[in-house]
């Protein structure tokens, strides 16, 4: 049984909690700048990938005495992890999208996104995850719907420009499914309404 004194941690650590997710609605900036926002992608590198079939990365891990068949299945899997920008938003502009460089981000996609997630469909085919500038976890809190709407856009920009690279260079034709998350799956849907039928 919890005693008085963590029951009162507890509350006080839920109530400033709730204060400040109030605060951060309350404060609407409206201060999204496209041009301060963080150096686009550039999808011939595969430093800008999470995840490609030819490269190691968290996508090849699997479970012991599980078979990788990634290499060589008929099937594409185009993955787009969930949010994973979610540092304190200081209201600077620089913070409505994620730099493809933060390192702190980019390990959180690749340890709990790509291999927690995306490495699920190792038996599937082979994996494609492209970084891309996700919008902050704020975007989907703000009261200032047109900066958050202008940072999902940038978002969605990146995957579509991932998407083409990946079907000009990598896909001859093959299968594809489309693998998302969260904020992945508002891109995903976007992308399967732009492409497909």
């Amino acid at each position: 049984m919890l005693n008085t004194i963590t029951v009162v941690a507890i509350l006080l650590f839920f109530g400033l909690l709730l204060t400040s997710c109030r605060t951060l609605l309350a404060v609407t900036p409206n201060n999204f700048d496209v041009k301060k926002t963080p150096k686009p992608p550039d999808y011939s590198s595969a430093d800008d990938w999470a995840a490609l079939p030819d490269q190691n990365n968290p996508s090849d891990w699997i479970p012991k005495g599980t078979e990788v068949i990634s290499g060589v299945a008929d099937v594409d899997i185009f993955y787009i992890y969930p949010t994973m920008h979610s540092t304190p938003f200081p209201f600077r502009n620089d913070r409505w999208n994620a730099s493809l460089r933060d390192a702190g981000v980019n390990l959180l996609i690749d340890n709990f996104c790509v291999r927690g997630q995306a490495s699920a469909f190792n038996a599937a085919g082979r994996i494609y995850a492209p970084r891309y500038r996700q919008a902050h976890a704020f975007a989907y809190l703000t009261r200032d719907k047109k900066a958050a709407e202008q940072a999902f856009d940038l978002a969605y920009e990146d995957v579509r420009a991932a998407f083409d690279y990946y079907m000009q260079h990598y896909n001859a034709g093959r299968p594809i499914i489309i693998a998302a998350h969260s904020q992945g799956t508002n891109h995903a849907i976007r992308l399967l309404k732009d492409y497909f039928d």
